[in-house]
């Protein structure tokens, strides 16, 4: 049985599907107020276990016949709520695990470990030096996933997933068509993106490989500047590009906020992934991923219309 945390959430919940689609058991954990979300998926197949990363005494008995966890459960909130879930809950977690016949566990990071590394490109061999509170925290997670990996002795894979972007919630098109959007900095710094079909797809080959004990970074072939990205979305859509709003405008509060996120320069590669599940990516950059997305995007929005009529 596969346990996922988050898996109401964007990438969980889609992870679960696929996950049940092959037949394998799926055990969720879902927060009491989150049970209306989890209703298809229970049409699914898959087993909710209520309970809460940030109180440890209502996780007792997850683990039962588990034997891998995917641990995609997030939040964006203030430091202590973040570090009580993060770091706090995965302790939590994992000692709840600790009598399972864990066979894998795997951890779904970020690229903010990094910090902000300008044009520098990024393996996972690089230093982390995380310049933002998010970044501290996940790389608090990731060594309390290592040092609770080496004392419980149970294979772990860590990924630093880049910024998602897809159809639904991460699609950029339905918020530059319904936002005026503002984004904080000039654009200049490098961002990296993955699609979240390609990044699934990733997470089931480490799922199913003999892959253990290592650090993926997973993104995209060709990382681009942030204006970039969103100059290539409004190119194909037509749409309005966002606002810039200007460095020495932004107060310090705001940098250090989830907002201040999108101002790291963060230039990774995907090298080690690509080369060790040996996989070829459906979209190696964002021009091929938001072509496509843009089709869906207007696909959605026609029958929408349709139905109206």
């Amino acid at each position: 049985m596969v346990l996922i945390t988050g898996c109401t959430g964007y990438i969980g919940s889609r992870l679960a599907v696929r996950l049940l689609s092959m037949g394998i058991k799926v055990k969720g954990l879902v927060l009491p107020k989150e049970m209306d979300k989890v209703q298809e998926l229970k049409k699914c197949g898959i087993e909710v276990f209520q309970g809460d990363l940030c109180n440890a005494e209502t996780l007792k008995g997850i683990g039962k016949n588990v034997e891998f966890a995917f641990h995609m459960a997030g939040l964006h909130s203030s430091v202590d709520r973040m570090t009580s879930l993060y770091v706090n809950g995965t302790k939590g977690l994992i000692n709840e695990l600790k009598n399972s016949p864990l066979k894998g566990f795997y951890l779904a990071g970020n690229g903010a470990v990094y910090g902000d590394c300008g044009d520098e490109i990024l393996y996972e061999s690089n230093n982390t030096n995380p310049t933002h509170p998010f970044g501290l925290i996940s790389l608090k997670t990731e060594k309390t996933v290592l040092e609770l990996a080496e004392r419980n002795q149970f294979p772990w894979i860590i990924f630093r997933i880049a910024e998602v972007y897809g159809d639904g919630q991460y699609d950029p098109f339905k918020n530059l068509r319904n936002y005026k959007l503002k984004i904080l900095g000039d654009g200049t710094n490098y961002t990296s993106k993955i699609h979240i079909d390609d990044l699934i797809e990733l997470l089931l080959l480490a799922f199913k490989s003999n892959k253990t004990n290592k650090i993926y970074n997973i993104c995209d072939d060709l990382p681009v500047r942030q204006k970039e990205f969103y100059e290539e979305a409004c190119s194909i859509s037509g749409y309005s590009e966002p606002e810039w709003v200007a460095d020495y405008t932004i107060p310090h509060r705001i940098r250090l906020s989830i907002h201040g996120l999108r101002m790291l320069s963060l230039r990774m590669s995907n090298r080690t992934i690509k080369e060790d599940l040996n996989y070829k990516l459906k979209y190696p950059a964002i021009r091929e991923g938001l072509t496509d997305l843009f089709k869906r995007h207007e696909t959605v929005n026609s029958n929408k219309i349709s139905l109206q009529m």
